[in-house]
């Protein structure tokens, strides 16, 4: 997991250099309506939204992580006018830890028509929602809360320097006692800085893909 890891920052110059030297864009499927219960995930975000397109990503830009994982795809959201609303990109990351106790999770990245980040969810009905550690309590964990939830999309939009900067976990977070590091105390959801990290990874390198790919 280390080496992953520190290969972030890499992984970012590596998916620049491969759009530069790649012909083909993204392959599509028709525009589709979206099904009730898709409806009903996006509806908080986009309660216009009525059909999508769905985008593959082509497997040399992504990670082995993403490959494994299905994160191969995203989403362009139009409403009935065929008016484009935004992207989506569904998540799955196994998020592994030093304890080896977290869950994996699975989520939607939300980026506007200008490909900037606007949200983040977990869809309901589908597992891997968002939980986080019970301090002094190596063994319990809770769901996020509201709060929580809201400090994870503050991070996400307009994430701290410092964490972006983040190599590795280990910088983060004490591998041994599996405590953050106190200098990271502010830039994490408490108790999930796993969690927080992984989230922003992809949200940078979403970002980054989708920014080579679109062309619409």
């Amino acid at each position: 997991m280390r080496n992953r890891n520190l290969l972030f920052p890499l992984m970012l110059i590596l998916i620049s250099l491969a759009f530069a030297a790649c012909d083909d864009k993204t392959k599509t499927t028709d525009r589709v309506p979206l099904t009730e219960e898709e409806t009903a995930w996006f509806t908080a975000y986009h309660p216009t939204a009525t059909h999508r397109i769905i985008h593959q990503i082509p497997v040399d830009l992504l990670s082995e992580k993403d490959v494994t994982m299905g994160n191969t795809t995203f989403w362009s959201l139009y409403d009935a006018e065929k008016t484009l609303l935004g992207y989506a990109r569904l998540i799955g990351d196994p998020l592994s830890c030093a304890s080896g106790k977290c869950k994996a999770i699975k989520f939607f990245l939300l980026f506007d028509t200008n490909l900037d980040y606007s949200a983040v969810f977990h869809p309901a009905g589908k597992s891997g929602d968002f939980y986080k550690g019970v301090e002094g309590d190596l063994e319990a964990d809770e769901l996020f809360t509201q709060a929580d939830l809201e400090l994870l999309h503050s991070l996400l939009l307009d994430p701290p320097a410092k964490l972006l900067e983040v190599g590795s976990t280990d910088e983060l977070v004490d591998a041994e006692t599996t405590a953050t590091y106190e200098d990271y105390w502010d830039v994490v959801v408490r108790q999930a800085a796993y969690t927080t990290y992984y989230v922003l990874q992809h949200m940078v390198t979403s970002r980054e893909l989708m920014q080579g790919l679109v062309t619409e």
